[in-house]
């Protein structure tokens, strides 16, 4: 069952097309996505973030509890501060994709919409005598996202806030025309960003305030958001990532895992893939000679699509987009190790490819 988001009806009202992505109908473009991508690049992009969710973690022993889940150092984060962090099955696969925020008496955790259910009864299952209670606030909140090189500019004007001085996934509360929220410094798509959350029922009147102060920027619907995140080399869950990855499969221990902090859930193989120092298959980045059928930032229909080296199965696609920055079709794909060797060309069913390396662009 496809949800709404919070800005649903607004988006509604001014005619914006919708797509369905993680179970949630978002924007899909606001105009060209080709203007919205060159506005976020240039400038900044407004971003309805809604197939975002949130868990909030109370009680006494939620530090320590969460530092034993998760794959990242909880421990280390004083209030305000933030970090990157992976929620890990025994055999060391990626459950979900968490950001981890602190404050004083409570910690949130920030995933895909559709994954805050599996984290929920995740931890749950490991709660025994921990003093530790966890609350999904999906329902209640919103998130907004705004990113591009203009973005500390737009938060200092408006808020009077240094975006500079804050650590990445650092967070703070603000107040906007009478709206009371979260700030936090995170990106989507690999330029300066921020994401504003606040209640579900004022999301779409910050949505005009944070409008009206874009100057040249656009609001940027999900087509082109998933443009730049490929173009980034940024996997997502759902797509580069799932339940039978490994961190190091998808590059993730460089950003969410934490090699010093002790023992974990799943703590036991990544440190062995570690410490061998290779995994069988990795995340690569593919150029394409062809398609036999356009590619589209959605790309439904070549997710999944078989790649070969010498006629033997190399991998698959688990993105596929045009790029506006190299005028040519690229992709994201798990590949075998062999397989995964700069300049390597392979082959899939209408088309060929070549293995280059991420990111695609670099930012300006």
């Amino acid at each position: 069952m496809t949800r709404a988001s919070a800005l649903d009806e607004l988006h509604q009202k001014r005619g914006t097309p919708t797509v369905e992505w993680d179970q949630v109908a978002v924007a899909r473009s606001f105009s060209h996505p080709r203007e919205e991508w060159l506005a976020l690049r240039s400038a900044a992009g407004l971003l309805d973030l809604g197939f975002r969710g949130w868990v909030e973690v109370t009680g006494e022993d939620r530090v320590r509890f969460l530092h034993g889940m998760v794959s990242n150092d909880v421990k280390a984060l004083s209030p305000g501060q933030g970090c990157a962090a992976l929620l890990l099955d025994v055999q060391g696969h990626v459950l979900a994709e968490l950001r981890i925020f602190a404050e004083t008496d409570r910690l949130f955790l920030e995933t895909r919409l559709s994954q805050v259910e599996r984290v929920v009864k995740t931890l749950e299952h490991y709660i025994i005598m921990d003093q530790v209670e966890l609350a999904d606030k999906s329902a209640t909140v919103s998130t907004i996202g705004l990113e591009g090189p203009a973005t500390p500019e737009i938060v200092r004007s408006l808020l009077h806030l240094e975006l500079d001085a804050m650590l990445a996934f650092g967070h703070a509360s603000f107040r906007l025309e009478g709206i009371r929220g979260g700030l936090m410094r995170v990106s989507n798509c690999g330029f300066p960003g921020v994401e504003f959350v606040v209640e579900r029922s004022r999301a779409a009147e910050l949505w005009n305030i944070l409008l009206d102060a874009l100057g040249p920027g656009r609001p940027v619907g999900f087509e082109a958001l998933n443009v730049l995140r490929v173009e980034a080399g940024i996997p997502w869950y759902g797509c580069e990532v799932d339940d039978r990855t490994l961190p190091q499969e998808a590059g993730l221990e460089t950003t969410a895992v934490s090699f010093t902090k002790g023992c974990y859930v799943g703590q036991e193989i990544v440190e062995r893939i570690r410490s061998r120092g290779e995994v069988h298959r990795t995340l690569a980045g593919l150029i394409l000679s062809s398609l036999d059928e356009p590619a589209t930032a959605t790309s439904a229909g070549r997710a999944g699509t078989v790649l070969f080296l010498k006629g033997k199965e190399a991998g698959r696609f688990t993105s596929a987009v045009h790029s506006f920055a190299l005028e040519r079709p690229i992709a994201l794909a798990m590949l075998r190790r062999e397989a995964s060797q700069l300049g390597t060309m392979l082959t899939f069913d209408g088309g060929s490819a070549e293995v280059t390396a991420l990111p695609f662009v670099k930012l300006a």
